[in-house]
């Protein structure tokens, strides 16, 4: 896959972003470009500013950010319009392990959209996440966590983990929050178990609410996913991914009684 970096750094001599190097410090925030923003690309620089003042970093400004994405798109070799965008704010400053950040840098990937053709596949990490964990919350460049479980998840043949706290519950997979449907209910964890409060989980679950469709958060063990009618992911690139099963014990069942519906929101 092609990628597109896209910086307005003047100088180059040295290497400005030593403190995302040396110790992961730095944000981001991806979504989808279909020839304009997203209806929800306000809720990501929120985001973003909201996390740089929580953990301590310096915010780049929301009209600088939007003025160096216009341009990032605009040099971007892809002839598609339907493109996958990653916000960076990387750091610079003392390489002393406990300073202070003292600027932030701009770096902006472009890559052209690729959809899912089919339902995904999951198995359960082995590997508890704390829930007490603060930067869980934030979408922080210090991501190797989620790469080793993708890996993993990969090399036994399945698309993705779902990621498991300290007390056996789930929380959500590498990649996006989770939800299933049983009944007439939709179900998805609770934040306090540990797990991103996503941009595209939040207006999930505001949309469903809004159509009369009973959202139920809450903590959740791996045996209150059997037998539902449909398990999917969600994230701001591709909106919903569906799932076709978990460690090939937990299967959807498919009876497509509140599922379709759910689906044709979001289309």
């Amino acid at each position: 896959m092609k990628e597109f970096l896209y910086t307005e750094d003047s100088d180059k001599s040295d290497f400005p972003y030593n403190r995302t190097l040396m110790f992961g410090e730095g944000l981001f925030s991806t979504f989808r470009y279909k020839s304009k923003l997203p209806d929800n690309f306000i809720s990501h620089l929120e985001r973003l500013k909201d996390s740089a003042r929580m953990l301590n970093i310096k915010h780049p400004g929301d009209i600088y950010i939007e003025s160096v994405l216009e341009r990032a798109i605009k040099n971007s070799p892809f002839e598609s319009d339907d493109l996958t965008i990653k916000l960076l704010v990387l750091i610079e400053g003392d390489p002393s392990y406990g300073a202070l950040p003292e600027k932030s840098k701009l770096l902006i990937s472009i890559k052209e959209f690729i959809g899912f053709n089919k339902a995904i596949s999951l198995i359960l990490s082995k590997n508890p996440r704390f829930s007490s964990d603060t930067l869980i919350e934030h979408k922080t460049t210090n991501y190797f966590f989620n790469v080793i479980e993708k890996r993993v998840a990969i090399a036994r043949g399945f698309d993705d983990s779902i990621l498991i706290n300290e007390k056996g519950l789930i929380t959500e997979t590498t990649s996006g929050n989770l939800f299933w449907v049983k009944g007439d209910k939709v179900f998805t964890p609770h934040l306090r178990n540990g797990l991103l409060p996503g941009i595209t989980r939040g207006y999930v679950i505001e949309k469903l609410k809004e159509n009369k469709i009973k959202v139920i958060e809450d903590d959740f063990e791996v045996g209150s996913i059997l037998f539902p009618e449909a398990i999917f992911i969600t994230n701001s690139v591709h909106t919903m991914i569906e799932v076709e099963n978990i460690g090939n014990m937990i299967q959807p069942t498919l009876t497509n009684k509140l599922f379709p519906d759910i689906k044709q929101l979001f289309l």
